[in-house]
């Protein structure tokens, strides 16, 4: 790889004819799936270890790639959710065709939901012990009035789309995406970070995946035919305070394990955005927080700094909803007078009233995409990379207790805590401006739309 960081775009807008339900045998994010496999193939004889912490393993063609790497030597290790994460929903569709020549997978087979595909993969290395798979059982939940979890609606912690390279040089990579790679995924708009580490860089990883693994368990241990109930949840493991190491590292980690690290980044973030001069852009699934930061900027610089946001979800005062005779209603708000369709975040008010205080106190460009999915900020030339959105509850770090749930026997005691991961590189000019282009890329889409 010739620069230190490489950045790979997927999603619709590469062949905006293709259909937005379609499902492929290569997974959500075609494209960067054929560059990460193309960059592993080539280093394969030098590759000596790779950990992948990934929310969904059931990419066939994926886990396959990683079996071939450990039948060369290469010390594999996976962490993922436990199969009761996995939706059951079957796809409506006659088969997962490959994107790139639309020619059928034999390997597919009937598997048609990500359950299924998931299973097949966790049976395998159940069975054969090609490489290790680790489950990561934590389960975050704030309130009392959650439904009964079942098959595929468990609320477990790991949301990170993960992976540590190392080679026989002592050189190593990361990989840091929004995508999951995952089979009966829709396609969205991604990314996918390849960077080559600093020592640093290296240290840290390889410490928080140490602790990701130790607090996971081998999946050689788990009963696979029966279905866990999580419904009495207790947490077993105290987290660590302090950092993991000492050190300059470009890489940030989030999980319950480790003591106050939402809040860490958290505090990293809004003080960056707050001290913007030139420009910020903000590009998340789902965007509820650092107005306050934004105005900051805005202040500052006497209205000199340039804000444009990004999002999936959008919500206003003009917000209508809509029965379409299903589950799902439609929903619209009002763009240039016309109404225009949205997708709704789970919890409406604390989103319509951070577009309102947007509205009231922040000069910007505001987008919404129903695509949207990659996650990233540009602070003039400072970049952050993100797995994780830029919500207010993305960064509660907090012991809950639960003692009894409202419409179900159960409790809850534990961390509220996602595991993600971040990538923070001040003046990376090149870096940024490639950010810059791809929002400006999406923005002229002709699905976004301009609320604001």
């Amino acid at each position: 790889m010739g620069n230190s960081a490489h950045l790979i775009f997927d999603g619709l807008h590469r062949n905006q004819s293709k259909r937005r339900y379609e499902f492929y045998a290569e997974g959500s994010s075609p494209n960067i799936f054929r560059q990460l496999v193309s960059f592993l193939e080539r280093r394969k004889e030098d590759i000596t270890e790779i950990t992948l912490a990934n929310y969904l393993f059931n990419n066939l063609q994926f886990a396959n790639q990683v079996r071939r790497l450990a039948q060369l030597g290469v010390k594999v290790n996976v962490i993922s959710i436990p199969l009761e994460g996995y939706d059951t929903q079957p796809a409506r569709c006659e088969g997962f065709n490959s994107y790139f020549t639309g020619e059928g997978c034999p390997h597919i087979g009937e598997s048609r939901s990500k359950y299924d595909f998931a299973e097949r993969i966790y049976r395998y290395l159940r069975q054969s012990g090609d490489y290790s798979l680790h489950q990561f059982e934590h389960v975050y939940l704030r309130s009392p009035r959650v439904n009964r979890f079942s098959r595929g609606r468990v609320p477990f912690s790991l949301h990170i789309k993960s992976m540590l390279i190392e080679m026989r040089d002592g050189s190593s990579f990361s990989v840091l995406t929004s995508s999951n790679l995952a089979l009966r995924d829709t396609l969205k708009e991604e990314l996918c970070l390849i960077v080559q580490n600093t020592a640093d860089d290296l240290a840290y990883s390889r410490a928080f995946y140490r602790h990701l693994i130790e607090h996971s368990k081998q999946v050689s241990d788990v009963d696979l035919h029966t279905e866990r109930d999580y419904s009495h949840y207790r947490q077993p493991f105290n987290p660590i305070e302090g950092r993991l190491v000492s050190g300059k590292e470009q890489f940030f980690f989030t999980a319950p394990f480790l003591a106050h690290s939402n809040q860490e980044i958290e505090g990293r973030i809004r003080q960056k955005i707050a001290s913007a001069q030139r420009r910020v852009l903000l590009c998340a699934q789902h965007i509820n927080t650092f107005e306050a930061e934004l105005k900051q900027a805005t202040v500052s610089t006497q209205g000199a700094v340039k804000i444009k946001l990004l999002s999936q979800t959008y919500i206003d005062e003009t917000h209508q909803e809509q029965a379409n005779g299903t589950r799902y209603p439609d929903h619209t708000v009002l763009v240039a007078g016309q109404p225009e369709n949205t997708r709704v975040p789970a919890n409406p008010r604390s989103f319509k009233e951070f577009i309102a205080r947007l509205k009231q106190n922040v000069p910007c460009e505001y987008y919404f995409n129903q695509d949207v999915h990659l996650k990233f900020i540009v602070v003039d030339d400072d970049v952050i990379i993100s797995t994780g959105n830029f919500t207010l509850t993305q960064f509660v770090y907090e012991a809950i207790n639960i003692d009894k749930f409202e419409k179900f026997d159960g409790s809850y005691q534990g961390t509220f805590s996602e595991v993600n991961g971040y990538f923070v590189r001040e003046n990376a000019a090149d870096l940024a401006n490639q950010l810059a282009q791809h929002f400006e890329c999406l923005i002229k889409l002709k699905d976004t739309y301009q609320p604001i």
